[in-house]
């Protein structure tokens, strides 16, 4: 307390009101912002199961109504519980010219794939094929849907063909192995001894031999599965009662696997009792618009929709198996991957939130003493994380009859296409195989890895734009602006904006480099030419996860670790002052609370844009095409009552003219 000349006394503001650490009010901030994230990724989830739901249910009702509802060809007791499995859209625009066109002495690629599978042409390769097709033109008549289904009869005729690997009925494969294979010219012997306790063994017709040679597992070595679980073989027609039945369809395909029939009897050789069909030429010259599976309503309702499509369950509760069946084991070993991440995730966020909660108790500190902990758990989480994926997806791929995928893979169809391959003849068996150069191949690894190289220059170029972006801001004259807290009440802290806005700036760069990259990788991917699919998907998988690491983190490396040191060394190509000016934080000498502003605002910005990309722009125009399904069955409607009114009114008039008017009469002679 004061006095002044009046002797009045004066108080002097109190340390409480002057020192109020603005770190607390940031604080604040995140966690109402990281609230309203989490409140609006639950309303796009609900909106993602009500989309979802209404596909489906909307699909049985217009199947349940379409003049193929009372088609035939669905028949369980036959062993056929399916319809349309595949579709093909062909432009029918060019048909009849080149048809009628005079031919050329060296016509172009795209004019001799068009002369030789025209939309007719096409239509009776597959059905020379043994397949079904119901072809219908679109409204402006620029193409044709043509819907693809097979027999049973006929996918199981080709599935013996291409060795096609069938899930086996383990109570079949139990039985076969206990009752053992007899040989057929020794009724006494076996080919395969029987796997069981207290049969009798006659050599030569003499005196039995009571054997026990029952398979056990006495030392508990495989204690999960038992030695005839998930066994998978070549499915060979002749033994069709050795293969598991599938419940959805009472046959032993599943809808994946009809898929996968289908398609190789689309790109068979039409000598071998195939199609012939060039698809992959086909799509690349756009000759054919697009091929793709298409979905069963009764597999897609009772495999998934109940068990899937909830609003709440915990990520290890997930229906793998059904996923599988009906995607496929790609996108089932994805779940389970994401299942796995996310039941790890949660170990990780309790320590996570405990850390976080500690230090929050002192927000002037740089560093709880809890962080270095949390550091080495992670360390420790990591490794953990990564060793027990190993295993999930070492048994997930024996119990899917996934084991040994790659030595049996295909050689992609582009593999043979590129100008460098050539035949040759093997040198350990002599048959013909195809060859790429290897000297070819590297040059091309080359090239890419430098293209790789320069986008990620380009990456370091736009983080440091991006930092010239923070000097700009940090002038006087625009600093002061950037404080919302001055102009909601002048007694708050200051909360300043320019961190978040060097993080959005950030998220917009991540994401543009992000896409235009994925495109230069995709075409470099293809530059290379790599055999298999698996080969093919690992080199884009590498190039994509170099550039991403360097461009999602690049900013952070630099605030963390390269900023403080430019503040500090006296060799930065500034005089010491203005290298003060330019290059320190938020907080003098502590960078820590401006990197979590950024870290927070790409994180949580990027979960946004995401979310609102993969949900709500697809509802949107669901929504949109729902609506206008709706207004176009309004109009049916309103067009069919208007019609019945004016038929009725016709018939009141020639009632009441029938009234009216006597009869005709012929006159006497």
């Amino acid at each position: 307390m004061a006095t002044n000349g009046d002797a009045s006394p004066t108080f002097a503001p109190t340390s409480t009101e002057e020192e109020f650490d603005p770190s607390l009010l940031r604080l604040l901030v995140i966690w109402v912002v990281q609230l309203v994230v989490i409140v609006l990724m639950m309303v796009l989830l609900k909106l993602l199961l009500q989309m979802a739901n209404e596909f489906i249910e909307g699909r049985e009702t217009r199947r349940s109504s379409s003049p193929q509802a009372k088609d035939n060809f669905r028949n369980r007791d036959e062993g056929q519980g399916w319809s349309w499995d595949f579709a093909v859209v062909v432009n029918v625009e060019d048909e009849g010219h080149f048809e009628a066109a005079p031919r050329r002495s060296s016509p172009l690629p795209r004019e001799q794939l068009a002369r030789k599978h025209s939309l007719r042409k096409m239509l009776v390769a597959m059905r020379g094929a043994g397949l079904e097709t119901y072809a219908y033109k679109s409204r402006n008549l620029e193409f044709a849907i043509v819907l693809i289904r097979g027999s049973a009869a006929v996918l199981k005729k080709h599935a013996d063909a291409i060795d096609l690997k069938v899930k086996l009925n383990e109570a079949e494969v139990r039985n076969r192995i206990s009752e053992g294979l007899r040989d057929a010219n020794d009724p006494n012997e076996f080919v395969v001894y029987p796997r069981k306790d207290g049969w009798t063994y006659r050599k030569g017709g003499g005196e039995g031999l009571v054997m026990e040679t029952a398979i056990r597992d006495s030392e508990g070595q495989a204690p999960l599965y038992g030695y005839f679980e998930h066994a998978y073989g070549r499915y060979d027609q002749p033994n069709d009662a050795l293969y598991l039945k599938r419940a959805s369809s009472n046959s032993i395909f599943r809808g994946v696997d009809r898929v996968k029939v289908i398609l190789s009897l689309l790109t068979w050789p039409q000598k071998q009792g195939g199609a012939g069909l060039p698809l992959e030429k086909l799509l690349a010259t756009k000759l054919v618009r697009a091929a793709f599976p298409l979905h069963d309503g009764d597999e897609l309702c009772n495999l998934l929709k109940k068990k899937w499509l909830v609003y709440w369950a915990w990520p290890w509760d997930q229906p793998f198996d059904r996923v599988k069946d009906y995607f496929g084991e790609k996108v089932g070993l994805y779940f389970v991957f994401l299942s796995h991440y996310t039941t790890f995730l949660l170990y990780a966020s309790v320590v996570g939130v405990g850390v976080y909660a500690h230090s929050a108790v002192d927000v002037r500190r740089e560093n709880a003493p809890s962080v270095p902990f949390f550091c080495v758990f992670m360390s420790l989480w990591t490794t953990t994380f990564l060793e027990f994926w190993k295993r999930k997806q070492a048994r997930y791929a024996m119990v899917w009859g996934m084991a040994g995928f790659e030595e049996e893979e295909k050689d992609r169809p582009e593999f043979a296409d590129d100008r460098a391959t050539v035949m040759i003849h093997s040198p350990v068996d002599g048959e013909e195989v195809t060859y790429f150069p290897p000297d070819i191949r590297a040059r091309r690894v080359v090239v890419s890895s430098l293209v790789t190289g320069v986008a990620i220059l380009a990456v370091c170029v736009a983080v440091y734009s991006i930092f010239f972006l923070d000097i700009f801001l940090s002038r006087p004259s625009i600093d002061g602006r950037l404080d919302p807290t001055r102009v909601v009440w002048k007694r708050l802290p200051s909360f300043k904006l320019k961190g978040t806005i060097i993080g959005l700036a950030s998220t917009v760069q991540i994401l543009i480099m992000e896409n235009l990259y994925f495109a230069v990788a995709k075409a470099l991917n293809d530059y290379e030419n790599h055999r298999s699919e698996t080969q093919y998907e690992d080199a884009l998988i590498a190039k994509t996860f170099i550039f991403t690491f360097v461009n999602a983190y690049a900013s952070f490396v630099y605030t963390a670790f390269i900023r403080r040191v430019q503040t500090n060394e006296p060799n930065a190509g500034w005089p010491a002052n203005n290298r003060r000016r330019l290059f320190r934080c938020r907080d003098e000498g502590n960078c820590m609370a401006e990197l979590q502003t950024q870290l927070s605002t790409i994180f949580l910005s990027r979960v946004l844009i995401s979310n609102l990309k993969e949900v709500l722009v697809p509802y949107y125009f669901w929504a949109r095409r729902l609506r206008r399904r709706q207004d176009m069955d309004d109009a049916i409607r309103k067009h069919r009552r208007r019609r019945r009114r004016r038929q009725q009114q016709q018939k009141r008039r020639r009632s009441a003219s029938s009234k009216t008017t006597p009869p005709f009469t012929k006159k006497k002679e």
